[in-house]
């Protein structure tokens, strides 16, 4: 019998929801980032970047063609220094279960971060579904 003990000091955390996306006709695999949060008193400590940068080295190795989160204007900041980038010229949609449409809100950002596709296509971003 083989016993394996990890201690791990957890002082972020940031999920990953493995999606498709269309833009135009074109299907797109996409590492999803949601709920991505610090403990208060390890902010500012550049743990943000770490985690970003690391969950986007296992979504590379994982064959994603991007990565790609909706966040609030006021924090955005902190994900561009992270190596993400803007699209403000893209229109985002998202196809809800009564089959309504939904956009995102005017005080939202939606970035994207380069994988094995380097430059999203111009285009209607159809998420989908739900919105994470």
């Amino acid at each position: 019998m083989c016993l394996i003990k990890y201690v791990v000091a957890v002082h972020g955390h940031l999920g990953i929801i493995d999606t498709t996306i269309l833009i135009g006709r074109h299907s797109y695999k996409v590492a999803a980032v949601h709920n991505v949060c610090v403990l208060p008193q390890y902010r500012g400590k550049g743990f943000v970047s770490k985690i970003m940068h690391a969950a986007m080295k296992e979504a590379s190795c994982r064959n994603y063609d991007f990565g790609m989160l909706f966040c609030k204007k006021h924090i955005a900041c902190i994900y561009e220094k992270a190596g993400w980038n803007f699209l403000p010229e893209n229109t985002v949609k998202c196809l809800m279960n009564d089959g309504s449409v939904g956009t995102i809100g005017a005080d939202e950002e939606f970035m994207f971060y380069p994988l094995k596709v380097e430059v999203l296509p111009a285009g209607e971003i159809d998420l989908c579904g739900r919105p994470w």
